[in-house]
């Protein structure tokens, strides 16, 4: 039997069932020549020797929902398969390309608001620049009345 083959001539160190029909999970060591089933905590088995666990997943594999045996990392994390890895690729391209459009937004509002406030200081130094003007025309005014009335020989200054 496979039993036999992986026991008494390969001498494969862990020996693994699972049964997705009855959710049934046995792991066995090789001790002495012979294989001795193992207390699977919580469903899980670490192979020290691999670096990796061997486990229990409840979760859809292939668009069937179930128990299924997976790998886990040092931390208990499952390892992800293919699909779930390119899942996650794409989730983080496409998070990069969200993040590369909001700060192309950010930059535009940035520059938006620069043409703004640009534009804003435009206004004032050319209301500053008209108030001048006024205060100059006004000034200019004042000026040739006071140019008159001295003509007409009246002191602009002692008029109340």
């Amino acid at each position: 039997t496979k039993w036999e083959v992986y026991e008494e001539i390969l001498q494969v160190p862990y020996y693994v069932i699972y049964d997705r029909y009855e959710n049934q999970f046995q792991g066995f060591v090789l001790q002495s020549g012979k294989y001795e089933p193992l207390d699977l905590e919580e469903g899980r088995l670490w192979l020290q020797e691999l670096g990796l666990g061997l486990g229990l997943w409840e979760g859809i594999y292939e668009g069937v929902e179930g128990l299924w045996l997976r790998f886990y990392d040092e931390v208990g994390n499952w390892i992800p398969t293919p699909n779930e890895r390119a899942d996650r690729e794409q989730l983080e391209k496409e998070r990069e390309r969200q993040e590369k459009q909001r700060e192309r937004q950010r930059a535009i509002f940035a520059e938006n608001e620069r043409d703004r406030q640009r534009e804003r200081a435009e206004r004032e130094q050319l209301e500053k620049e008209r108030e001048k003007q006024r205060a100059d025309r006004a000034e200019s005014e004042l000026q040739k009345l006071r140019d008159q009335l001295q003509q007409l020989d009246i002191n602009p200054d002692r008029l109340s």
